[in-house]
């Protein structure tokens, strides 16, 4: 069985997430591991959005609409397969859609990891 990590975070942290997978592939590179990574894939929002409070967010109409849908997938498609899970939570921030992200993780046994010590 071939190992695979996904990360998950708030949308608030998908620069500094993007440097930091970016920067454990190329750890992995250089120690000649092979783990698949599954990363979120985040609404091309402006950044300003994405640092608004989930419950700003669900203001909006079109986001309202789809985030369940877009945190189901990344659930399905990305939580569920993965044998880890690491918590992208910078200063110590976890919001809604990651702390259920976490909880899946945990209830399906998976080893889960977090960036800040205090998840």
């Amino acid at each position: 069985m071939s190992d695979s990590i996904v990360f998950c975070a708030s949308q608030r942290f998908r620069k500094p997430l993007g440097l930091f997978i970016a920067d454990f592939r190329q750890l992995l590179v250089n120690r000649g591991i092979f783990v698949e990574i599954l990363e979120p894939e985040f609404e091309d929002r402006p950044e300003e959005f994405a640092k608004l409070t989930e419950a700003e967010r669900l203001l909006d109409p079109a986001y309202r609409a789809g985030v369940a849908g877009a945190v189901f997938e990344h659930l399905c498609k990305k939580v569920f397969p993965a044998r880890r899970c690491f918590i992208f939570n910078q200063d110590g921030y976890v919001g809604f859609n990651t702390a259920g992200e976490l909880f899946a993780s945990f209830a399906l046994g998976k080893i889960c990891y977090a960036l800040h010590n205090r998840t």
